[in-house]
């Protein structure tokens, strides 16, 4: 009985860790290109040029789909500002939440990790 809850926790820790990395990849990533570009979260103009290519849209189909990005831009620009306190404090509570289960060994492994894929992210 006993293994079997210590395979369970096991499961458990690995299927949270990777959630965390998942997240934590997530979140540098989207950093990382954010911070790249100098414009907004959603340049329109690369969504309408890789649009262009991977669907091959004719010019008045670009040019729909130009205005239909430029009216939505500003509400989804501040639809993400919004957002990313609260992707931030659920990432900071479940990588704390993590480092509560892992023996102190584990958990500067972890913290390591979580700086390696997020920069700036502790748990």
């Amino acid at each position: 009985m006993k293994s079997i809850k210590s395979a369970w926790l096991r499961g458990a820790v690995i299927l949270a860790l990777t959630f965390a990395a998942g997240v934590a990849l997530g979140v540098g990533y989207d950093r990382h290109v954010s911070s790249a570009r100098s414009g907004p979260p959603m340049d329109a103009a690369r969504v309408l040029a890789h649009m262009k290519v991977l669907l091959g849209l004719d010019s008045v189909q670009s040019a729909a789909i130009e205005n239909i990005l430029a009216r939505h831009q500003r509400a989804v620009d501040s639809s993400w500002r919004a957002m990313q306190p609260g992707v931030r404090a659920n990432m900071d509570s479940t990588l704390r939440e993590i480092g509560a289960v892992l023996r102190p060994d584990q958990a500067g492994k972890f913290r390591n990790f979580v700086h390696v894929m997020h920069p700036g992210m502790l748990p």
